[in-house]
Order: C-alpha cells, then structure tokens, then sequence
C-alpha cells in the first residue's frame, strides 16, 4: 500500500465574508488549465485527468509514474491502494525517535536492536494515550 495523501488542504470558512470569491479562486486553481502547469513544474495536485491530457504534458519519467498511480487509485483500478503516512498516526516521541535514534545507530553510539525496542516501546506508550 502506498502513503499518499498528506500535504496542504484548502478550506473555505463558513464565516468568511467572501465564499463566493473563494470558490471562485479554488475553481481556478484546480482549473485543468493550472492543474496543467503544476503538473509540468513537479507538483502533483489531487484531482482526475483525462489520460489524452496527461498524455500531452512535458513531465519527468517519476512525475508520469507518481501521476499514473494516483489516477488509477482515484478511478479504481490496478489494483492500487493508498494509505497513510505513518507519521501522521505515531505519536510525537516515536517520530523524534525515529530521527534521533536512527541518527545514534549511524553514529554507533545505538545498535539497531535498541533502536527497535525504542521505537516499539514508544509506539506502544503512545497508542495508550
């Protein structure tokens, strides 16, 4: 399963004075016609595109692979699923433990094993909470 999903998410306030407005900006930023560019420049948004269209594109060879599992996901089919980023689901600690503990077994001052039981014992502490 691949980690997909996470990254900025745009909402308009119920309370704004300028909803319309704000539609109207989100409407174009998701436009195919802007959606086309941010594709070309690297950055993969999260909307449906006609295969002609992405056909058409200058994109890097990962930039077509990334984009290609995305649709496929969206639609159904290939047999892709997305999940999470386990970030965003472990706890605080474990994720610092995860860089200052993998940073202390490349130093050799942590042998992996410890740097296991750290990560589990954290884990476990903070699905607890």
């Amino acid at each position: 399963i691949l980690p997909a999903g996470l990254g900025s998410a745009w909402y308009i306030s119920s309370k704004s004075k300028y909803q319309k407005e704000a539609a109207e900006l989100l409407n174009y930023v998701f436009s195919d016609e802007v959606v086309k560019m941010w594709y070309e420049t690297g950055v993969v948004v999260p909307v449906k595109m006609d295969a002609n269209v992405l056909a058409g594109l200058k994109l890097t060879a990962l930039d077509k692979f990334a984009i290609d599992i995305l649709q496929k996901a969206a639609q159904g089919q290939g047999g892709v699923q997305l999940g999470y980023y386990v970030d965003t689901a472990a706890p605080e600690a474990f994720n610092t433990m995860m860089q200052d503990g993998f940073q202390a077994v490349l130093l050799g001052s942590k042998t992996v094993e410890q740097q296991l039981e750290d990560l589990q014992r954290l884990w476990d502490e903070g699905q607890k909470k």
